[in-house]
This record gives C-alpha cells, sequence and structure tokens, in this order.
C-alpha cells in the first residue's frame, strides 16, 4: 500500500498529513467529495460515515476524520455539544452564552476531540486526539497570533498554560500545535499503520 486516499476539501490537512509521513513510503491524497453527514454527536460515527462512503466509491485504502468539543461540566448535558460544536454551540448559544451558561459551574474542564478513521474494505479502525483545558471566565477575542481556526479559541486554555489560545503569540502556538489533537491522531494513525497493519 503506497497511497491512502483522505477524504477532505482541507488542503492543510492533507499537508500535515504528508508531513506525518515524510520518512514513510506512504503518500496520503487528497480526495474530494460532498458527504452529508448524520445529525449526531459521535464524532467516531461520522468520522465511519465518511470514511465507508469514500472506500465504497474509490476501492482504495481511505481515511476520514471529524473533530468535536466537549464541555465536561455543561448544565444541560454532560460533555456537550461533541460534533454539533458549530451548529448548536457557536450558532445558537454563542460565546458569550456559554460564558453565561458556565458562569457558577465549577467543574469548567473541556476539550478537543478528533477522530480518525481508516477503512481499507476489510479492516477497519479509529484513532484519536485530545487537546484538554479548561473554559475561560471572560472572553479574550484580542488575538495575539495570526490564527483563527474557531471562535472557541477566545475562551479555551489548554492544559498547562494560564491564557487562552487567542492569547498565543505565535511562538507560543508553534510549541502549543506539537500537541493538538490533530497532530496526535495522526501520529497514532502512522504508528499503527508502520507497526501494526496487516501483521
Amino acid at each position: 500500500m503506497n497511497e491512502i486516499y483522505y477524504l477532505t476539501t482541507n488542503k492543510g490537512k492533507i499537508a500535515s498529513a504528508n508531513r506525518e509521513f515524510k520518512d514513510s513510503n506512504i503518500k496520503i491524497v487528497g480526495y474530494e467529495l460532498e458527504v452529508q453527514e448524520p445529525y449526531i454527536q459521535d464524532i467516531d460515527k461520522i468520522a465511519e460515515f465518511k470514511v465507508k462512503t469514500a472506500y465504497d466509491l474509490l476501492k482504495k485504502p481511505c481515511i476520514a476524520n471529524d473533530s468535536g468539543f466537549y464541555i465536561v461540566g455543561w448544565p444541560k448535558c454532560k460533555d456537550w455539544p461533541g460534533a454539533l460544536v458549530h451548529r448548536e454551540l457557536i450558532d445558537k448559544v454563542g460565546i458569550d452564552g456559554l460564558l453565561q451558561e458556565m458562569e457558577n459551574v465549577a467543574d469548567r474542564s473541556c476539550y478537543f476531540k478528533q477522530s480518525l478513521a481508516f477503512y481499507d474494505g476489510k479492516t477497519f479502525k479509529i484513532f484519536h486526539g485530545i487537546s484538554n483545558g479548561v473554559l475561560a471566565k471572560t472572553r479574550f477575542n484580542d488575538y495575539k497570533n495570526n490564527s483563527r481556526w474557531s471562535e472557541l479559541w477566545e475562551v479555551f486554555i489548554p492544559e498547562g498554560y494560564d491564557v487562552t489560545l487567542s492569547q498565543f503569540t505565535d511562538d507560543m502556538l508553534v510549541d502549543r500545535s506539537k500537541k493538538f489533537a490533530s497532530k496526535e491522531v495522526l501520529k497514532a494513525f502512522k504508528d499503527w499503520i508502520e507497526n501494526e497493519y496487516n501483521k
């Protein structure tokens, strides 16, 4: 197996995957396809649906991922919103609404989670990456870096730090990126594909 097809329209994700595999004989090839994701919280199920949809069309080894954000102490539902982060949290509640809901909640722990699914027609495997942290009590939208992946950066304080991602300098962000969920999940997949797959 020399090529693995990555179901994504994000060229940055493909580049990141190929950087992870730079010392390998495997090349990650982008595959663009509009997929109607199921409206569920479970990122594992969404990643599985996407990778198997891609395989059904290509009949080649494929990977697909999905990501979510989880608030452990959310008053109405533990570990919410998962995969519905944009549709339910960002679009409906908003960052200010999130802070209001969590104002009197003691457990402010939260995390980003990413699931990467692999499927080759026979073997199906899921890999996870997690970035733990806590919710700030105040919103910080005066970005100190050039990356704005999500409004959640304005309230997410990564584990081991005392400032939100939006307050990170570019140098801090480069250092922290080594521990991002997206980096962790690619490392786990590479280790498995090189050392355990088909053995």
